[in-house]
């Protein structure tokens, strides 16, 4: 992702939980800064930790398990200059490798993902993360199979996420109300 994203934006943050050790610490320090915070199981005020530390006009949230197609990357700045909107939902192409070897693709397709915004929009809750989306105008962008970010994860990784996200107070309550938002758009 930090190869992609380095040919088509000025520079990137990676906050990484004060308890990582994967590696990625380190890479391409001239386009990346890294920070570490302790995540307290509160994946919004990481968020927005990230935000407080971007002095640019748009943020693009991917987490380690999501990219953007060439496509899309390709247009980013287009879609940005283009727009009102405070932020931009991006179609996301879901690749889950399943226990049996086997993948199911474009799972959820559109799965909506706010994951492009203006600087100074804040994120609520704190695993599910949304858009505080008072008094701001969301769009999603078209849904283009073209057009898409990538996410990618095995069974085990997904279950993995599940039983963290079950230890974080309110998580039922809180994916729930993401649901709902989502369809109610």
């Amino acid at each position: 992702m930090i190869d992609s994203a380095q040919q088509h934006i000025e520079a990137a943050i990676v906050v990484l939980d004060s308890e990582a050790a994967d590696g990625i610490e380190g890479y391409k320090p001239e386009f990346v800064k890294y920070m570490r915070r302790e995540l307290n199981k509160d994946f919004a005020a990481q968020r927005n930790f990230a935000c407080d530390h971007v002095d640019c006009g748009w943020i693009l949230h991917l987490d380690t398990d999501e990219n953007l197609c060439d496509e899309l990357w390709s247009c980013i700045r287009t879609i940005t200059d283009n727009s009102d909107a405070d932020a931009i939902l991006l179609p996301r192409r879901n690749i889950v490798e399943l226990a049996d070897g086997t993948f199911r693709d474009w799972s959820s397709w559109p799965d909506w993902q706010p994951k492009l915004h203006r600087a100074g929009v804040r994120w609520i809750h704190p695993v599910h993360e949304l858009l505080d989306t008072k008094g701001r105008r969301v769009t999603p962008l078209e849904p283009d199979k073209q057009l898409y970010m990538t996410h990618r994860k095995t069974a085990q990784e997904q279950h993995r996420s599940n039983v963290f996200y079950a230890t974080i107070p309110f998580h039922k309550v809180i994916a729930a109300e993401a649901q709902a938002r989502i369809k109610n758009g």
